[in-house]
C-alpha cells in the first residue's frame, strides 16, 4: 500500500488577515476490490483569525474583535474508490465545520455533510 501525508501552513495579510493550515493523511490499499482499490482519508483544516484581523465566513464578512480568537474548524473523513488514478474515481465523505467567532456569549455555527462524489478525466 501507499501512505500519503501532507501539510501545510498559511499566514496572510490585507482583506482576509490570520492563519490557517491542515494536515491530510491517507492510505492506498495495494489489493484491489472489484475494479480499484480503496482509499480511507482523513483531513484537518483551521483557520484562525484574531485582534481586529477582517475575514469572511459562511459568505459573512467579519472583523475580529481586539483580544479575541476567531476561527473555522474543518474535518473531514472519508473513503475513496480509486478506478484508473486520478482519470476515474469515486469518493464519499463526511465533513463536520465549526465557526467560533471568539466573541462571549455567542454561539459557535456547527455544520455537518455528508458527500458523495465521482471524478473523470477524459484527456
Amino acid at each position: 500500500g501507499t501512505l500519503d501525508i501532507e501539510a501545510a501552513f498559511y499566514g496572510f495579510g490585507g482583506a482576509d488577515a490570520g492563519t490557517s493550515f491542515f494536515v491530510l493523511g491517507s492510505f492506498l490499499f495495494e489489493d484491489a476490490v472489484g475494479i480499484g482499490q480503496l482509499q480511507p482519508m482523513v483531513r484537518l483544516q483551521r483557520a484562525g483569525w484574531g485582534d481586529g484581523d477582517t475575514f469572511t465566513a459562511f459568505g459573512t464578512p467579519f472583523q475580529a474583535a481586539p483580544d479575541t480568537d476567531a476561527s473555522l474548524l474543518t474535518l473531514d473523513v472519508g473513503v475513496h474508490y480509486i478506478i484508473s488514478g486520478h482519470d476515474a474515481r469515486l469518493a464519499a465523505t463526511l465533513t463536520h465545520t465549526s465557526f467560533d467567532s471568539g466573541i462571549d456569549g455567542a454561539d459557535s455555527v456547527n455544520d455537518t455533510v455528508f458527500i458523495l462524489g465521482g471524478q473523470v478525466q477524459a484527456f
